[in-house]
């Protein structure tokens, strides 16, 4: 008996069902799923996923060289929840209903680089009411460049006006908002961008430290006369502590010393985040300073991982990369 036989004979005492198609094991995990007959009578039917013109599309789009994919119809998974019912049961505890603009479809990858590990993701075909044009995170570039953890994002007070658009109480949240905006003579949402800019970013920057950590904060189109007031009424405030200064392209926040130099010209930074030219979205780690600050008993260089997000008209992108040197 060759070991193919023999493990398939293993795999069909645990799974009956279990077949050998074009050279891959087929497994009937339970029956909510075809069993292997019927989808392969289904590819004789209809073809196989790549036929699909839905499918290639998406795929072609992705341009990913990976080791594995996913790919669904969002289109036929809202058409599937609306037949089944499943958006008008009320012990559901989701609000389900942006399930009724499902439209499009979602496609991802995985991928080997010579220096690590990539990661793509795409949402085409989107619903127009759930994208919202967020503009391009660049003030993360501007942090410093001893940062080991950073995150940046634009737009948000785009998000927050259609967040508003969609439920004027932002889930009950919105007299505590209302009481801080009504102190401070703002209006809501379109004063959010005098509180934090069109385009923010934190970074936490030195010796990875629970004790003394070095932050810097920018908020690129912020009111610094609104942020010091603010500051000012915060209990125990000590101006020493915590700098805040007009840049003029930004108002900056700074706790500890969190160092010079500029984020977006470290290679670290560089290599691991993706398409910084069109993101709105942005996240840095250094994975070693991180495992240094957790104390984690890891040996060795767990590199950096970088990631983005962008979106442009109806199609909504994530990407990512491990890197390892």
């Amino acid at each position: 008996m060759s070991d193919d036989q023999a493990a398939l004979e293993a795999v069909t005492g645990a799974y009956p069902g279990a077949t050998v198609r074009d050279g891959y094991l087929v497994v009937d995990l339970d029956d909510s799923v075809p069993s292997a007959a019927a989808s392969a009578e289904a590819v004789e039917a209809h073809g196989t996923l790549a036929e699909a013109s839905g499918y290639s599309a998406d795929m072609k789009k992705l341009d990913l060289d990976g080791i594995g994919y996913g790919w669904v119809d969002l289109d036929t998974m809202g058409d599937l929840a609306k037949s089944s019912g499943a958006l008008d049961d009320s012990s559901v505890p989701l609000d389900t209903g942006n399930l009724n603009k499902l439209r499009g479809s979602l496609v991802g990858g995985i991928a080997l680089r010579s220096d690590g590990l990539q990661m793509r993701a795409l949402g085409l075909g989107l619903a127009d009411d759930l994208v919202v044009d967020m503009g391009k995170a660049s003030q993360v570039n501007e942090l410093p460049a001893d940062s080991w953890l950073a995150f940046g994002l634009s737009g948000l007070p785009a998000a927050l006006t259609k967040a508003y658009q969609d439920d004027p109480t932002l889930g009950g949240a919105d007299e505590s908002l209302q009481s801080m905006a009504d102190r401070y003579g703002l209006r809501l949402p379109e004063d959010v961008a005098r509180l934090l800019g069109n385009d923010l970013a934190v970074g936490v920057a030195g010796t990875p430290s629970f004790n003394d950590p070095s932050i810097q904060a920018r908020f690129g189109g912020a009111d610094a006369d609104l942020l010091n007031t603010i500051a000012d009424d915060v209990p125990d405030y000590d101006s020493s502590m915590l700098d805040i200064t007009d840049r003029g392209d930004a108002v900056t926040i700074e706790y500890g010393n969190p160092g010079r130099g500029r984020l977006g010209e470290d290679p670290r930074f560089t290599k691991a985040v993706p398409d910084m030219d069109k993101a709105h979205a942005v996240m840095f780690m250094d994975l070693q300073a991180v495992n240094k600050l957790a104390d984690s008993p890891v040996q060795g260089d767990l590199g950096y991982l970088g990631a983005s997000a962008a979106v442009d008209g109806d199609q909504a992108e994530i990407a990512a990369n491990w890197i390892l040197e």
